[in-house]
């Protein structure tokens, strides 16, 4: 089980977030080279998924189709289901080795062809669900010398809205500001560890769903310490 602290930032202000970190006597190091994330969203036609997470529901979960690098055409990836219970978050994960076509795709065959490839169990999770927000960002990763805390810095965040064509499309991309996320991760025994970071940092941690973002931008904050400045 994992725990989650999240807080966003002008994406201008992550150059300056990055130094701090790598500066800190805790002595945090790169885990490995940055890298492109793409993920597709499921949610159902009354975007289900979303009203559970503006309404603050403690017991939730999303589904996502993910993979890495810069392809759109076709990738080999993953799908993962997490669910999330009073802030702590498990993840189950299907992954799929054989490349699966995506720009262009009509949005219910390319869920058929997702769930052609899944195990049973993983097929039932995208009952009557379709392909919501095509998400892309670009994501560094530091961690510290113990293992215990993980930290991840996204920048360049896009999304294209799928729900306004037949097609899975990434070419017209949904107006957004030009934010940072950073997440602190760290396993649900070293909660106190994560939450103490985030307070010696001085940042003031908030809500923040990429997939909420790409659905409804009215719901960014900024929630860093410089948001006032």
């Amino acid at each position: 089980m994992r725990y989650e602290i999240k807080t966003i930032v002008a994406e201008s202000d992550l150059p300056r977030v990055r130094s701090e970190l790598l500066l800190l006597p805790a002595a945090l190091r790169r885990l490995h080279p940055n890298r492109i994330v793409q993920s597709i969203y499921f949610d159902t036609p009354d975007n289900d998924a979303v009203e559970s997470n503006l309404a603050g529901i403690s017991v939730r979960s999303k589904l996502r189709w993910r993979w890495y690098g810069a392809a759109v055409d076709a990738a080999a990836g993953r799908l993962e289901q997490k669910q999330r219970v009073n802030g702590v978050g498990t993840k189950q994960v299907h992954a799929i080795d054989r490349p699966l076509t995506i720009r262009g795709v009509d949005r219910r065959r390319f869920t058929t062809e997702l769930e052609a490839r899944l195990p049973a169990a993983a097929r039932a999770e995208l009952t009557r669900l379709e392909p919501v927000q095509w998400i892309r960002y670009h994501r560094t990763y530091l961690g510290s010398a113990d293992g215990d805390l993980r930290i991840t810095l996204d920048s360049r965040l896009t999304a294209f809205d799928q729900r306004i064509s037949p097609v899975l499309q990434c070419d017209a991309a949904t107006p957004l500001p030009r934010i940072g996320i950073i997440e602190v991760k760290a396993d649900a025994d070293h909660r106190a560890a994560a939450e103490s970071f985030v307070q010696g940092m001085g940042w003031r941690s908030g809500r923040c769903s990429k997939f909420v973002i790409a659905s409804c931008p009215s719901e960014i904050r900024l929630a860093s310490r410089w948001a006032d400045e």
